[in-house]
């Protein structure tokens, strides 16, 4: 018997199983805060790594004790399958018997999760705490188990899989039943309104509760013109070469920073890493919001950040084609001869994305002369995934994709071209004309879309892509993906780090995980 349930990328697992035979990199025992551990034939954890580990580790870890109730130590395993053991001091040993308490228990949990990180290691796998010896009650002691293993997946942590092992059926319903609400819970993105009122924004969150409360700020002529100035300064290369492109981003940041309420920057920052997703209308949407900063740092520096664009019904949407169980099919569509660095990007993302996802993605490279509109136009609504690398042309009704044959793809196309794409990255330069392409893809049907709000340049673009598919093709969410690109570029080129902006689910996998990773 075994569920699985994602947090933000990571596993918990809940397994009726064994401790002391998981395959994992280090299992928790449950001891005494003297840190003696239980006799050899007893029905304990402890006594079962006594039984396979030998009186060496029983004396060894008698010497690292009393610990204070809650603290955790490691050795080293000798014969068990994992590399460690992590010993943590649930209860205290008195005349009466065992005493714990759920802080305690709470405590036990973070310390062990804290020595596994520092250890660097990718797995851990926990007993049931205090239901033995000390005798709390199973359905306190695992939801208090389970909320403190969901909040530190939710840290930054190398662990990527938590195994709560149970031999009983009683605990495996009790974790049951708190797991599936919390990791729910932790997954599920703050979902947040942004509105123009009369010389305010206004700010809602979209939580359950029967009221939305909206926090606003001040927005005058004056404090968007300086906005969409500095905005405006990071557009082209040409303009940033006059400007120090560090400072206009900072700059434009604490801007930004003055326009959010601090509650809501507040808010955002206790419940990171938990994805954040902007409603924002598509005048808003040219904003980059994710800078905003508070005394302690920007908004997408603590979390991943997406965007719902929110646009007017000017007619009926096509209807997309229905997501197709089974293997993704990918589209890669690089510029022309102009543009050899774009044929390079398309080279490294086909070989990276055959050798990370395999047979879970079919990759169709359409380029040079083939690439004429009609074929492209025909190519979309097959795509699953859809990665555009080219020169974006202005135009009257915004952006284009310059094709190689000379020929261009419109938004207008895209808006009839009946996409059934779960992801579009446009990675070409954002000159203000990617916004109506966006609004386009995404009224054509795609569920994500991903583009820059200024001009990259080549070799950034590139550096981009490629650890976002690498992060996708190893199994990653959107959010996770875009923060381990974004963090490709930080602290020593936060200008590429913060072009590119994603609308749509942060929770979006491509390909489902193989493995551990």
């Amino acid at each position: 018997m075994q569920r699985a349930y994602d947090v933000l990328g990571r596993t918990l697992e809940l397994a009726r199983a064994d401790i002391t035979r998981l395959a994992v990199d280090a299992i928790v025992s449950s001891e005494n805060s003297d840190l003696v551990m239980d006799r050899p034939d007893g029905p304990s954890v402890s006594a079962a790594i006594r039984r396979l580990e030998g009186e060496d580790l029983a004396r060894d870890l008698a010497r690292l004790g009393p610990v204070e109730p809650g603290r955790a130590v490691v050795t080293p395993a000798r014969r068990l399958p994992c590399r460690w053991v992590i010993h943590a001091a649930t209860v205290v040993r008195t005349e009466a018997g065992h005493e714990s308490s759920l802080e305690v228990l709470r405590e036990a949990v973070r310390s062990a999760m804290r020595l596994a990180a520092g250890l660097g290691l990718r797995s851990l796998a926990f007993p049931a705490f205090g239901v033995r010896a000390a005798a709390v009650p199973r359905e306190a002691a695992s939801q208090a188990m389970v909320e403190e293993i969901v909040a530190g997946l939710r840290e930054r942590t190398p662990l990527r899989r938590v195994v709560v092992a149970l031999l009983d059926p009683e605990s495996f319903l009790a974790f049951f039943e708190a797991a599936a609400a919390r990791a729910a819970a932790a997954s599920e993105p703050l979902r947040l309104r942004v509105q123009r009122r009369p010389g305010a924004l206004a700010w809602t969150f979209d939580d359950p509760s029967p009221l939305a409360h909206a926090a606003a700020r001040p927005l005058t002529a004056d404090d968007e013109a300086e906005v969409r100035a500095l905005v405006h300064g990071l557009r082209g290369a040409g303009a940033r070469r006059l400007v120090d492109a560090r400072a206009a981003l900072e700059a434009l940041g604490a801007r930004l920073g003055r326009l959010v309420p601090g509650e809501v920057l507040a808010r955002a920052a206790r419940e990171a890493p938990r994805p954040l997703v902007l409603a924002l209308d598509e005048d808003l949407a040219g904003l980059p919001f994710e800078l905003a900063r508070d005394g302690e740092g920007a908004l997408g520096e603590r979390t991943s950040v997406s965007r719902r664009l929110i646009v007017e019904r000017t007619g009926a949407a096509p209807e997309a084609p229905a997501p197709r169980p089974g293997r993704l099919e990918g589209l890669l569509l690089p510029g022309g001869a102009d543009l050899p660095h774009a044929a390079r990007e398309a080279g490294r993302l086909l070989d990276l994305l055959w050798r990370r996802a395999g047979d879970r993605l079919g990759l169709r490279l359409l380029a040079g002369p083939r690439a004429t509109r009609r074929a492209v136009l025909e190519a979309l609504p097959r795509a699953g995934l859809v990665h555009w690398c080219g020169h974006t042309r202005a135009g009257p009704d915004g952006g284009r994709w310059a094709l190689p044959s000379g020929e261009v793809v419109t938004a207008d196309d895209l808006l009839a071209a009946r996409l059934g794409a779960r992801l579009v990255v446009t990675s070409s330069c954002g000159h203000g004309d990617d916004l109506p392409l966006a609004r386009a893809l995404l009224l054509g049907g795609a569920r994500n879309v991903v583009a820059a709000l200024w001009e990259v340049e080549d070799a950034a673009a590139e550096r981009f892509a490629l650890h976002l598919y690498e992060a996708l093709a190893l199994g990653r969410t959107l959010g996770e993906a875009l923060v381990e690109a974004r963090a490709a570029f930080a602290p020593d080129d936060p200008l590429h780090a913060a072009a590119f902006v994603h609308y749509g689910d942060p929770r979006e996998r491509l390909v489902e995980p193989v493995g551990l990773v």
